[in-house]
């Protein structure tokens, strides 16, 4: 599953030793430690591979405009659905099972969070407006006949692309940001219960 990061090695610190001796076996703590702790790895590349994925093609949904437009109903249900798809447990022979089913919660989280949905989805609309000023200004190359219009195209067009590469970098690093806000939040709920389940295994 990838290093730990600093967050989730700390994480494990906070695990009691005693949780065994009082009656906890080592398949809950691995089953605490596999399914709360590894699925919010703050590590800057899973943060960076979140950023590009289109988490409403993940879930099976439309994406762009019209994903978009999807209400929090429609894609708590599209959740559901391939939840029940691609659970580890019916698919027991695929290698990458429990990879998928954590790709899938990932892309979940994030479209359920309404600051860090609203971020993906200016990404994508930028990525749309810069496909279409390139396809544009491919289209105008080819039309291109005379040095004039060279020099025009060669002064103009740079602008227009640059211009739409910043607003994409600006918006992907928010949306990053915003990521590593959620992960860091389920994993200060994943302490807590850890937490809880310890004091309920060890009364005093």
């Amino acid at each position: 599953m990838g290093q730990f990061s600093s967050s989730t090695s700390e994480l494990w610190e906070t695990i009691p030793l005693s949780l065994k001796a009082c009656g906890g076996s080592g398949k809950e703590v691995w089953h605490v430690l596999v399914c709360v702790l590894f699925p919010y790895d703050t590590a800057p590349k899973a943060i960076d591979m979140d950023a590009e994925v289109d988490h409403y093609v993940i879930l099976g949904l439309p994406s762009g405009e019209e994903g978009a437009k999807l209400s929090d109903k429609e894609i708590s249900k599209a959740y559901r659905s391939k939840a029940l798809e691609l659970h580890p447990d019916k698919r027991l022979d695929d290698p990458n099972a429990h990879a998928n089913f954590q790709k899938l919660k990932t892309s979940y989280e994030i479209l359920k969070d309404e600051k860090a949905r609203k971020l993906f989805d200016n990404l994508l609309r930028v990525k749309r407006v810069k496909l279409q000023q390139q396809s544009k200004q491919n289209f105008k190359h080819q039309k291109l006949r005379s040095d004039l219009e060279e020099r025009e195209r060669a002064a103009f067009a740079p602008d227009l692309t640059t211009k739409a590469r910043d607003e994409e970098e600006t918006i992907a690093r928010k949306l990053k940001e915003e990521i590593a806000r959620i992960r860091a939040m389920h994993a200060n709920k994943a302490r807590s219960a850890i937490l809880q389940l310890t004091t309920m295994q060890c009364p005093e």
